[in-house]
């Protein structure tokens, strides 16, 4: 068993998508009939907080061919979660409102892993050893869910409107190398502690976008821009710098898995 954090090299998800606004605009119907409605708009701008190490933790398997040489097969996983939350006015059923708005982030993978381990430095209480091993990392996941509780307004006070998006992307090839060292407190119990880099094939760009909400036509609310959306090549994109209301458009936006990884390591041998 082994837990620890794996900083990937993620720029354009913390500089871009991070960093991006959510842009609406509300009619607002005025008490008096004779009165034209108006356009408000609305804006929250408050960056998701970077987080640049996500969580790991992962269960293996161990064969030693000797006490230096080792063959290790692997299952893990990976996620890292970012949230920031904003007091604003959000134009809903034709009346401005208070919201308390929530924008919540995760990313998340899973892998499987085969390597060998060689320890160049062996005595009876402790390892220090290398380590080189090969992952796939495959269900690649993205999700933003965009919380609005509702604290004014006489129609919507006390209620939430949620949006949810998902996407995806496919399979990725990682390999790493690792120094690492074990003590042993039992012959069949030790901690180690390990360092690594793990470096990535190639970057990934999500796909296959799903969206939900819970806003319904009677709102009379428009999302002029989110801070995800299709990029020029379909895959998902963050709004780009300067972009308004009137002027919308994405950037593609890769992501880099690479990047170091330090683990704890609980091992147990039969």
């Amino acid at each position: 068993m082994a837990f620890g954090a794996h900083r990937a090299n993620l720029n354009d998800l913390n500089k871009g998508l991070f960093k991006a606004p959510l842009l609406g605009k509300g009619a607002i119907f005025p008490d008096d009939n004779e009165q034209e409605s108006t356009i408000k708009t609305f804006r929250f701008d408050k960056d998701l907080p970077e987080s640049p190490n996500g969580a790991k933790a992962a269960f293996e398997l161990q064969w030693h061919a000797n006490s230096r040489h080792a063959i290790i097969f692997g299952i893990g996983s990976w996620e890292k979660t970012s949230i920031v939350r904003e007091l604003g006015e959000v134009p809903t059923q034709g009346a401005v409102n208070v919201v308390n708005f929530e924008r919540r982030a995760k990313i998340s993978y899973s892998e499987y892993s085969i390597g060998w381990r060689y320890a160049f430095f062996d005595r009876a209480k402790y390892q220090i050893y290398f380590r080189s091993s090969f992952h796939e990392v495959f269900d690649i996941d993205y999700r933003e869910d965009f919380v609005f509780s509702y604290i004014s307004g006489s129609d919507v006070a006390g209620f939430r409107r949620i949006q949810v998006m998902e996407a995806q992307t496919a399979a990725l090839f990682m390999g790493q190398l690792a120094l690492g060292a074990e003590w042993f407190f039992r012959n069949w119990f030790s901690i180690g502690l390990e360092a690594g880099y793990l470096k990535g094939e190639r970057s990934v760009q999500l796909r296959n976008q799903t969206f939900l909400t819970d806003f319904v036509a009677r709102d009379n609310i428009e999302f002029s821009a989110r801070p995800y959306g299709a990029a020029s090549d379909g895959n998902l994109g963050y709004l780009a710098p300067g972009s308004d209301i009137d002027n919308v458009s994405y950037r593609r936006m890769k992501l880099n898995f690479s990047g170091w990884q330090v683990m704890v390591r609980i091992n147990i041998y039969y």
